[in-house]
This record gives structure tokens, C-alpha cells and sequence, in this order.
């Protein structure tokens, strides 16, 4: 039997080549075409099948070495790209945002450019006279320089009063030092006198303000009681007002009938009471007159409704089927029988609702009396301009000591923030006086330190010892690190330069070039077989056939039982 068989399992050699040839399985010939890509698929062939390696060298390992640094250079370069992107999108940003604030402002010029053409364009399309829009144009202008001088002269008050400003803090600075360097002066009794006068003017502060919060809402709340008062006094003097005019009239009735009964001709008392009765009978009439025609238009109403839904109602008998009128007939006669079993009843419920809507009628019209005696007993158009002056008066003043107590309040914090910053300023000065001493002593002892000038100097060349030494080391390792990757970077190139000029190298590309145009066509077929699978299912319209049927033939069968069909 032949040692060198060929099969799925083979011995290793147990001894490396001693001369750099080339191996076995570089100079095997590979046919491509008996490759088993399409038994068990692109993912489905194991690494197994196929004749296993002749020989124990070295281009296995050669082979991924350099996969692996094939890896890491094309990871390396696509670092590399991304940080110059970075630095360039970096460099490019502050650019970027001065064109995008110029185009910005470009496109609210053009936007101001665009209001004016479709402002000239409608004053076409209204025929508008060019002499008009001249006006509109020296108006505007005119307007546009009057509010550029109202600027100029609001910028140079505002430099006024800022320039009014800065001498005011340099007043006030002048005059803080002043306080400060008094109160560093005071001896400690009126030290002592000045903190007690101090803390006696915050507690007057703090009574001044509870005092004003509780005027305030003193204030706010007789106005409100002020307000609920003149509203109770409004209706209580339109009900008395009322009042007054119903008993003035039957003061009127009593008087008349007082002045009958004191005449001495029973025949001249008899006519007047004759009179008066007449004239009761004729306004009962028209109020019964009145009632009567509400009853009608009422009735009138009813029947109308009524006519409205028995045509509605023949409308839907006529369109609907033989058997729908026979439900609508029986179910018209059900309606009619309990019609009649509750006539009583309705007809009640009916004449409440006509009593109710007469009440309500006679509610309204009171109502209306109510709001035209109100409104005859309104104030005079003089009283009311005197009532308006004067509250636009009181409104002034009241504004007026709004601001009045508005400034007096900034200024009392302004004072209360000055006198606690005189307090801090002490603490302020200890702590800085504590740092200064603390630093005295420090420099002190680097003093100390830098007078023993012999022992600086020693320890300054033992450290220039050490240094050179450590030079010198650091020198002689990079020389060394040199001549390695040098050694390594030649054998590198060599052995990069023999396997790309090897037929394996070529022959692995084509390969990869087979297996790329492979998968695509793979993905291009499933795709198009998962497309065809999406079209020709039917499951979904099988299914609603279905329950369509099944619904049709539950209707069907509901349908028969009732007897319909």
C-alpha cells in the first residue's frame, strides 16, 4: 500500500523542512468547480471535508498572520479617516454656523423683500392708484426715520444715565469707604452702640414690612367689601323701588276707592264704581285674550308636530317591505292602545306643562318690568362721567403710591444690602489677614530651605546624575528597538512580496470574487422566491370568504326560523 495515499485523513511528518521550500499544499492543485458549495450551502459546509494538510510548515500560519494584519491596517486606516473626518467637520464648524447666520439673515431680508412684492401685488390686483402708494411710502419712511431718531435719542439718554450710573457707584463707593473707615475708627462702646442700633433698625424693618402687608390687605379687602356693598345696595334698592311703585298703586286703588265711598250721591258713587269695574273687566279680557292666543299658537304647534311625524312615519311604511309594514302596523296599534290607556294621564301631564309655561311667561314678563325700572332708575350720563373722572382720579392715585411704595421698598434693600455687606466686611478681612500669615510662614521656611546653598547644589547633581544616566539607558534601548524593526520590517516585505506572487494568493482572490458574485445571486433569489410566496398567498382572502359565508348563512337560517322567508 502506498504511503502517500490520498484521503479525508493523513499522517503529519514529525520533522520540519530544513531548507526554506516552498509547501505541499501551495503547490496542490484546487479545482474550483468540484468545491461543495452547493450540497450544504454557503454556511452549511464544515471545514472538515476535503483532503487534510500533507505537510507541518509554516504558510498556514503565514497565511493568518497576515489576515490579521490585513485586518488591522484596514482597521487602523478606517480610525485614521474617521479622526481626520472629525477634525475636518471640527474646523469646518465655526464656518459653517457664520454662513448659516448669514444666510439666515439673507432669508429674513429676502422674507422682508417677498411681504413687500405681495403688498405691492394686492394693491395691483385692487387697481390701488400709485399716487396712494407714494403716500404709503413717504408715510412709512417717514415713520421708519422718526423711530430711528426716537432710538438715537433713547441710546444717548441711556449713555446719559449710564454715565449717571457709574458716578452714583463711585458716590456710593466713596461713601462706603467713608463708613468703613469711620467704623474702623469707632472705639468699642460705640462699636458696641452702632451694632445695637443696627439691629434695632433691621427689627423697624421687618415691623414696617409686616405693618405694610397688613395695610395691604386691609386695602384689598375693603375693597371687596365695598364692592359685595354696592351690589347688595343695588338690589335692595331695585326691590324697594318695586315695592314702592306696587304700593304707590295700590295707594292710588285705596284712595279711589276711599274717594267713592266718601261721596255724598250714591248715584255718582255707583257710576265710578261701575267705571272701575269695567275697566278690571277689560284688562281681565285682554289678559285672557292674550292667554287664549297662547294656547292656540300652543295647540297649533302640537298639531303640526304631530302631522310632522305621521308623514315621517307613512314615509318609512311606504319605502319599507311587506312585512316591515305589518311590524309597523302592529306595533302603530300597540302605540294607539297604550295611547288610549294613558290618555288621562298625558292629558294631566299636558295641562301642568301649559300651567307651567304661563308661570313661566308671567315670570319673564315680570323680569322684563324689573330690567326697564332698573334701567329708568340708572344715573345720568353727567353723574356717570363724574363717577368715571373720579375713579380714573383714584386709580392715579393709587398708582402713583404703588410706585411711591415700589421705590421706597428697592431703596430700603439697597441700605439693608450695604449694611450687610459693612457686617461681612470685617470676617472678610480677618480670613484674608489669616491667609497672608499662613503664606508669611510658608515663605519663611522655603527661606530657610534656600539659604543652605551647598546642599541645594548637592542635590541638584545627584538629579543631573540620575538624569544622564537614565539618558544615556533610554538612547541605547531605541538603538536596539531600531535594528529589530528594521530586521522585522525586512523580513516583513519579503515575505508579503512571495506570497503575493504566488499562484495561491491569485487563486484565493478569484475565489473570493466567485463567492461574493454567489451570495449576491443567492440574496437575489430568495429575495424574489419571498416575493412570489407574498403574492400567491391566498389565506388571508380564503379566510374572510369564509366568515362572509358563514355570516350569510347565519343570516339565513335566522331568516327562516322567523319566518320572513
Amino acid at each position: 500500500m502506498s504511503r502517500q495515499m490520498i484521503g479525508t485523513r493523513g499522517n503529519l511528518t514529525s520533522s520540519m523542512g530544513t531548507t526554506a521550500a516552498q509547501g505541499v499544499a501551495l503547490g496542490t492543485a484546487v479545482n474550483i468547480s468540484e468545491r461543495p458549495v452547493t450540497q450544504q450551502g454557503m454556511r452549511g459546509m464544515k471545514t472538515t471535508h476535503g483532503p487534510a494538510r500533507k505537510v507541518q510548515d509554516s504558510s498556514y500560519y503565514v497565511g493568518v498572520l497576515r489576515n490579521k494584519v490585513t485586518e488591522l491596517t484596514t482597521e487602523i486606516y478606517s480610525l485614521q479617516t474617521e479622526h481626520k473626518q472629525h477634525e475636518r467637520s471640527v474646523n469646518e464648524h465655526g464656518g459653517l454656523q457664520k454662513h448659516h447666520d448669514s444666510l439666515l439673515n439673507r432669508v429674513r431680508i429676502l422674507e422682508g423683500t417677498l411681504a413687500d412684492y405681495n403688498l405691492a401685488l394686492d394693491k395691483a390686483r385692487v387697481s390701488t392708484d400709485p399716487v396712494e402708494l407714494d403716500e404709503y411710502i413717504s408715510g412709512f419712511r417717514a415713520k421708519n426715520k422718526q423711530f430711528a431718531n426716537e432710538v438715537d435719542r433713547i441710546f444717548v439718554i441711556k449713555k446719559q444715565k449710564d454715565e449717571e450710573t457709574k458716578k452714583l457707584d463711585t458716590q456710593i463707593q466713596e461713601v462706603h469707604e467713608l463708613i468703613r473707615c469711620k467704623i474702623a475708627d469707632l472705639d468699642t462702646d460705640k462699636l458696641a452702640l452702632y451694632s445695637q442700633l443696627l439691629g434695632f433698625s433691621l427689627e423697624l424693618s421687618k415691623k414696617q414690612d409686616v405693618a405694610l402687608a397688613d395695610v395691604d390687605s386691609l386695602i384689598s379687602q375693603v375693597d371687596n367689601d365695598s364692592g359685595d356693598q354696592r351690589q347688595h345696595f343695588s338690589d335692595d334698592y331695585a326691590q324697594l323701588l318695586k315695592r314702592h311703585t306696587w304700593l304707590q298703586k295700590e295707594e292710588g286703588s285705596l284712595a279711589e276707592e276711599v274717594a267713592i265711598w266718601e261721596l255724598s250721591d250714591p248715584s255718582e258713587a255707583l257710576l265710578n264704581l261701575k267705571h272701575r269695574v269695567e275697566a278690571q273687566s277689560k284688562q281681565i279680557r285682554r289678559c285672557e285674550e292674550s292667554t287664549r292666543r297662547l294656547r292656540e299658537q300652543i295647540e297649533a304647534a302640537q298639531t303640526q308636530l304631530a302631522e310632522f311625524h305621521d308623514e315621517m312615519k307613512e314615509r318609512k311604511v311606504e319605502a319599507s317591505s311587506d312585512s316591515e309594514k305589518y311590524e309597523k302596523l302592529r306595533q302603530r296599534e300597540t302605540e294607539m292602545s297604550q295611547f288610549i290607556s294613558q290618555f288621562e294621564a298625558t292629558r294631566e301631564l299636558v295641562a301642568q306643562d301649559q300651567v307651567q309655561a304661563q308661570d313661566t311667561i308671567a315670570t319673564l314678563l315680570e323680569h322684563i318690568s324689573q330690567g326697564l325700572e332698573q334701567r329708568s332708575s340708572m344715573p345720568s350720563q353727567q353723574r356717570l362721567r363724574e363717577m368715571r373722572d373720579e375713579a380714573s382720579f383714584k386709580e392715579r392715585q393709587l398708582e402713583s403710591s404703588q410706585h411711591t411704595t415700589l421705590r421706597l421698598t428697592q431703596e430700603r434693600k439697597q441700605r439693608e444690602a450695604e449694611m450687610a455687606k459693612i457686617e461681612t466686611l470685617e470676617e472678610k478681612i480677618q480670613i484674608e489677614l489669616s491667609s497672608l500669615q499662613q503664606k508669611m510662614k510658608m515663605m519663611q521656611s522655603d527661606m530657610i530651605e534656600f539659604d543652605d546653598v551647598n546642599g541645594l547644589r548637592k542635590r541638584a547633581s545627584t538629579t543631573m546624575t540620575a538624569l544622564s544616566r537614565l539618558i544615556k539607558e533610554y538612547q541605547g534601548r531605541r538603538e536596539s528597538v531600531k535594528c529589530q524593526v528594521t530586521q522585522l520590517t525586512s523580513k516583513y516585505e519579503a515575505l508579503k512580496g512571495k506570497i503575493q506572487s504566488s499562484e495561491a494568493a491569485r487563486s484565493l482572490s478569484t475565489l473570493e470574487a466567485k463567492l461574493r458574485t454567489y451570495g449576491q445571486t443567492i440574496f437575489h433569489l430568495r429575495e424574489y422566491a419571498e416575493t412570489k410566496t407574498r403574492e400567491t398567498d391566498y389565506t388571508l382572502l380564503k379566510d374572510s370568504c369564509m366568515a362572509t359565508v358563514e355570516k350569510l348563512n347565519t343570516h339565513a337560517k335566522t331568516a327562516v326560523n322567523m319566518g320572513h322567508l
